[in-house]
């Protein structure tokens, strides 16, 4: 009976083993929003040295995809200098798409390799507008090596789609029910950095703060380089740094905070816009409304704030984080 029950967990962790890891909340092997899976035209905006099309060009070598670079098509790819922290921002829209490369925040990142980061993220948005997800948005690093849609690749030698993405790809193209390109939204390609580099000159304050409002800003019509949400945020607590005002601006293309709700922000100054923006793809998170108590019944070592920044992972109460940004990082 022993002997019997050895051979059967024996037989059971074999199994396991040969089972894949599920994928977790932050892998999106696909997104609605995407513009087709088999031909799309695009346009480069800008004098790029054909960066735009050699990142479709990727695709075409790799999966077969048709892409036509047509100077009438209503999608455009731009690769300009933007005061955003991502690098890359695909915007779907319900008669066309966007791709925008920044080209400032590249530069400053990869010095000596900014064709390559460039690239990668422009196939990265090509990849969006096939209905590709984003894989490793927390920072999991499981795809890192085989898919150039995860944020956790290493965007100076990864320009080409891999073999997860041809995977889900392939997958999409063969099932029955593919999606269909409806919904409007935005997918941005955001770098993940250690707390050593946000505080040596990436971040620039560390805030507690209460999203009053969230204005959509198209201050040109519906031209999309200049649409954009303005967030007013009425700080509740300073961590780090030295805000002029207690109510600021966050500037964002993508939906990262939430008018009504609380958020633990690592935020960049953009002098030139004279707002704020998030600083990288971890840089919010959102304060558990229900810790929020009367201070005479909440323990002062309550640790409600949640931190996904690399190398200070983990829950933190308001004065445990401001020592640790503060002194060790002083």
């Amino acid at each position: 009976m022993k002997a019997r029950f050895l051979s059967v967990f024996v037989s059971f962790l074999l199994l396991v083993s040969l089972v894949p890891p599920v994928a977790s909340a932050a892998q999106n092997h696909s997104i609605p929003s995407g513009w087709n899976l088999y031909s799309i035209t695009f346009a480069s905006a800008d004098s790029d040295n054909g960066l735009c099309a050699q990142g479709a060009k990727n695709w075409t070598a790799a999966a077969g995809t048709t892409m036509t670079e047509k100077s009438s098509s209503q999608n455009k790819c731009y690769y300009r200098d933007y005061p955003e922290s991502w690098y890359g921002l695909y915007s779907k829209y319900s008669s066309y798409f966007t791709i925008k490369v920044n080209k400032r925040l590249l530069a400053r990142d990869f010095p000596s390799q900014v064709w390559n980061a460039s690239l990668s993220s422009t196939t990265h948005e090509f990849g969006h507008a096939q209905f590709l997800g984003d894989h490793d948005t927390a920072g999991e690093g499981v795809y890192g090596t085989t898919s150039i849609m995860s944020y956790n690749r290493n965007r100076a030698t990864m320009t080409t789609p891999q073999s997860h993405d041809l995977s889900d790809l392939q997958q999409l193209r063969n099932s029955s029910n593919a999606p269909a390109s409806a919904d409007e939204a935005v997918h941005a390609d955001f770098p993940y950095y250690h707390i050593e580099e946000l505080l040596d000159g990436k971040t620039d304050l560390v805030v507690v703060a209460h999203v009053d409002a969230v204005s959509e800003i198209q201050e040109n019509g519906a031209d999309p380089l200049a649409s954009h949400q303005e967030a007013v945020l009425r700080i509740d607590d300073t961590l780090y740094g030295q805000a002029e005002s207690p109510t600021i601006k966050l500037y964002q293309s993508v939906d990262k905070v939430k008018a009504g709700q609380q958020y633990l922000l690592f935020l960049s100054s953009r002098p030139d816009i004279g707002q704020y923006v998030v600083s990288d793809g971890a840089s919010q998170t959102i304060v558990n409304q229900n810790q929020h108590k009367a201070k005479s019944i909440q323990p002062a070592s309550d640790k409600k704030l949640t931190v996904n920044i690399k190398g200070i992972k983990g829950q933190y109460s308001n004065e445990e984080l401001r020592q640790l940004l503060n002194e060790k990082y002083k």
